[in-house]
């Protein structure tokens, strides 16, 4: 008989099978609308309302035929193979949007057609099977997400517009460790991904990598810096858009890689993208774009560039109303400024001839030497790093020697906005434990970067920025 009932069951649907459970009820009306408020007739779950209202009956009358039939199926386990293989498909694919997983079920043939999650819910319930997920609302979209998991991905994605509005772009890697820290409790990539994914402007950058964005989110902070370098250089080279983006001190040096801000390019709009160039559409006004500070900069260089000696840059800003700290500020951290020499500046994209700028160097007296480490004066040690291939892929750097006594032990690692990226370990002349960070924030061959360690902590701070220059005492 059982062997019967397994080879029947192989030919049968979860709206036949939840159907044949109610065939001990003699009367078809009853059948009919008890499967219509369980949902087992695919359609979802309906109110005790609704129901009376389709089969011309109160309210009180459809819950008094629904619970008698409800109690009846609950004094026995009854042997469901089908819905038994519906759960197992549905564990099998969580997390993810109720909506594929009601597709799914049919493309199986598990389902004569689009089964309503509400109705397996019921069913598992009713006839004490194991429900291994949960249901939760994130933003007007349904997701079915393991058991524990309850508010996790309403996280996800405020976590996710908040970076990205703040950087630009993201990793699924760099969101599920947020969330992680957020809620105390590891959270897989795969859910993060399953939950941005279901949002309607999702985009993937480069998807192997995890990169992302949001068209959604009403602000993108690197959309804004990469219009104004555009507005100065109407056509640049990715790399050098990158090492413009990256200059603002709120991006902690931070810029995605090279192939992820040509997508980013692209796919904003506005942008035209010949190989590794990116060109504006139509031409910006740089007035329009930059602020007034940076406004009066561009036309200072314009006028009297393409490069010019820093004092010299000064002087004529200066003479133009910026206070002298505005002044430096922007000369560090504005995009569309670029050092192409020590003491020599000039808008970034600018076409200078070779040796012109190296050549506008002047010599002068090194009154202090940045060497690649130091005591700081709280006590802390600095180091600073130029990016190989090597230390990209395996997350591993050298050790000062003057400094590998004092440095050895384990440190928690922390990125420059405060979040943690793992553990660095360090021991005789190596550290490593940086692959992390790298995968989260990206990061290229030559791109500078520096870590921070708080012996006394145990913390290790890592930062990625260019090598800025210290002129102004010399």
């Amino acid at each position: 008989d059982i062997l019967f009932k397994i080879r029947a069951s192989k030919q049968l649907r979860l709206e036949d099978e939840l159907g044949e459970l109610l065939s001990f009820e003699p009367r078809l009306r009853n059948r009919e609308l008890a499967a219509a408020y369980l949902g087992w007739d695919g359609k979802g779950t309906h109110t005790l309302e609704e129901v009376g209202l389709r089969f011309g009956m109160t309210r009180e009358r459809v819950r008094q035929i629904t619970q008698r039939l409800v109690e009846t199926l609950k004094a026995k386990r009854p042997f469901l193979p089908v819905l038994d293989r519906v759960l197992q498909a549905i564990a099998e694919e969580i997390p993810c949007s109720v909506e594929l997983i009601e597709s799914m079920l049919a493309e199986r043939n598990l389902s004569r057609a689009r089964f309503r999650f509400g109705g397996v819910i019921s069913a598992a319930e009713i006839t004490d099977r194991c429900c291994p997920f949960i249901i939760e609302d994130a933003d007007g979209l349904r997701f079915a997400a393991p058991q524990g998991q309850e508010g996790v991905a309403k996280i996800v994605l405020q976590l996710a517009r908040k970076s990205v509005s703040h950087w630009g772009a993201a990793t699924i890697e760099d969101i599920a460790a947020q969330v992680a820290e957020h809620v105390h409790r590891e959270t897989s990539a795969k859910f993060v991904q399953a939950v941005l994914c279901t949002q309607p402007r999702f985009s993937w950058l480069d998807e192997p990598s995890g990169w992302f964005w949001l068209k959604s989110t009403t602000r993108n902070a690197l959309l804004n810096q990469i219009q104004k370098v555009i507005a100065v250089a109407p056509r640049i080279h990715v790399s050098e858009l990158r090492a413009g983006v990256s200059r603002h001190h709120r991006r902690e040096g931070f810029a995605p890689p090279q192939r992820v801000l040509i997508a980013l390019c692209a796919q904003a709009g506005g942008y035209n993208i010949e190989g590794d160039a990116v060109l504006a559409g139509t031409p910006l006004n740089h007035r329009e774009v930059l602020s007034d500070t940076e406004s009066i900069i561009a036309d200072v260089l314009r006028e009297h560039g393409p490069v010019m000696q820093r004092p010299k840059l000064e002087e004529l800003c200066l003479g133009k109303g910026l206070r002298r700290q505005t002044f430096y500020v922007h000369l560090t951290y504005s995009p569309v400024v670029a050092r192409y020499a020590p003491g020599v500046y000039g808008l970034r994209g600018a076409q200078i001839p070779p040796g012109l700028a190296e050549s506008m160097v002047e010599p002068r007296r090194k009154t202090r030497v940045l060497a690649d480490y130091r005591w700081l004066p709280d006590g802390k040690i600095f180091t600073s790093y130029k990016l190989s291939e090597g230390c990209l892929s395996n997350g591993i750097v050298s050790v000062p020697a003057g400094m590998k006594s004092y440095l050895q032990g384990e440190y928690k690692l922390l990125i420059a906005d405060g979040q943690t990226a793992g553990r660095l370990v360090v021991k005789d002349n190596s550290a490593w434990g940086l692959g992390p960070f790298f995968r989260r924030r990206g990061g290229e061959p030559g791109d500078h970067f520096q870590i921070i360690f708080d012996t006394k902590q145990g913390l290790a701070s890592v930062h990625l920025g260019e090598a800025v220059d210290d002129e102004r005492d010399s």
